[in-house]
């Protein structure tokens, strides 16, 4: 972290520190999940630091501590099978920031603001279904050095040879961030020292990305959201193995932008989840920005006060790139589509049971589709 980003942080933790004498109690609860997974095999599938969700073994341990009613601290910890042991989010949260109602700000590793998808799924358990969007799971060809050529993309393609998702929700980036809400609209706006494609930080990305959403409720229970990112995404520590030429100078001259909505609509017994979102890279060795269209709509009806059906429905099309020796634009990745289903029994008020089935089928190339079983059981204690 530069010494600016930590002055940062110090500053707006102390503006929004107030007199109120220290108060509250630390609160401590975890998370267990054990999933069985059939047909699960394939790299393209998978999360790189272990974040997975159909990981067998998961462990999430959570604490709080509200300071004061204005001041809080958070924090989780994260165990599993291949990641072992690491801090996943530590963050302290500000309200009434120079003493305005709408004025809060967030400081720390801390969930992204792009969509709504990280925080109903990391905090609130909100999602149906086991698996996660392709939008924070899915390994493109995308080489997180920024050396890859047009040439390279096609050799990549063919030989499943895969990097980075478009937000990599693996682990989350250091983050500074001003956030609140009036009447019926919500805001976020923050900056970061990593991309969402590369989130590592000061480790990893020589510039700084600005992020933010704004979400606006027309009716009870329906929310509609605007989300953007831009910032460097090469990373220079780690660049793909099987790419040569060498690390860019000058890697601060090349953005990752992002640009998605959302929306969300609760209706007794029916709750309804959606995205949509544009994004693409500045390369040095090629000429057009490398781009993504995708999105996803989620859905999930409770049969029952303990029984619940969910499905996902998603598509992610890669634009064109010029390749030498080849006629007209060329897919820098193959075009995809997944669905998911599962059935759901909330055996207790913290304690629910899935079985599931995901089937990927890329629309291109040689890959192979996939079909998953999937059975989890996920408790809070």
């Amino acid at each position: 972290m530069s010494r600016t980003m930590r002055n940062i942080a110090v500053c707006v933790v102390l503006v929004g520190w107030g007199p109120t004498p220290v108060s509250g109690q630390m609160d401590f609860w975890g998370q267990i999940d054990l999933a069985a997974v059939r047909g699960y095999d394939e790299p393209w599938n998978r999360q790189i630091r272990g974040d997975d969700t159909f990981n067998e073994v998961r462990l999430r341990l959570f604490a709080q501590h509200w300071m004061n009613d204005r001041v809080g601290v958070f924090a989780e910890l994260l165990f599993d099978l291949e990641a072992r042991a690491r801090v996943n989010g530590a963050y302290v949260v500000v309200n009434e920031l120079l003493g305005k109602e709408w004025l809060g700000a967030r400081v720390g590793l801390s969930p992204t603001s792009v969509g709504t998808f990280g925080m109903r799924s990391s905090y609130f358990n909100q999602s149906g279904l086991v698996g996660i969007p392709m939008l924070r799971s899915f390994r493109t060809t995308m080489d997180n050095g920024g050396r890859a050529t047009p040439t390279d993309f096609m050799r990549r393609k063919v030989d499943n040879q895969r990097d980075v998702p478009i937000l990599y929700d693996a682990c989350w980036n250091i983050m500074w961030e001003l956030l609140g809400s009036a009447g019926d609209l919500s805001y976020a706006l923050g900056v970061t020292s990593g991309s969402l494609s590369n989130p590592l930080g000061p480790l990893n990305t020589p510039g700084l990305q600005w992020i933010g959403r704004v979400g606006y409720s027309p009716a009870l229970g329906v929310i509609v959201g605007l989300s953007g990112a831009k910032g460097a995404y090469i990373g220079e520590s780690r660049p793909a193995s099987d790419i040569d030429g060498p690390v860019i100078a000058n890697p601060e001259d090349h953005d990752q932008r992002y640009l998605g909505i959302d929306i969300e609509i609760s209706r007794d017994r029916y709750e309804l989840f959606g995205e949509a979102y544009t994004n693409s890279y500045e390369l040095e060795n090629v000429q057009e920005r490398v781009a993504v269209k995708g999105g996803y709509l989620e859905g999930r009806r409770w049969v029952s006060p303990s029984v619940f059906l969910a499905a996902r429905g998603e598509v992610m099309d890669f634009g064109g790139i010029t390749v030498p020796g080849m006629s007209g634009l060329q897919d820098w990745d193959d075009d995809v589509r997944r669905v998911e289903t599962t059935i759901g029994y909330r055996m207790t008020r913290e304690s629910i049971f899935r079985v599931g089935w995901q089937r990927t089928e890329f629309t291109q190339g040689d890959d192979p589709t996939q079909n998953a079983l999937i059975a989890q059981i996920s408790a809070v204690f």
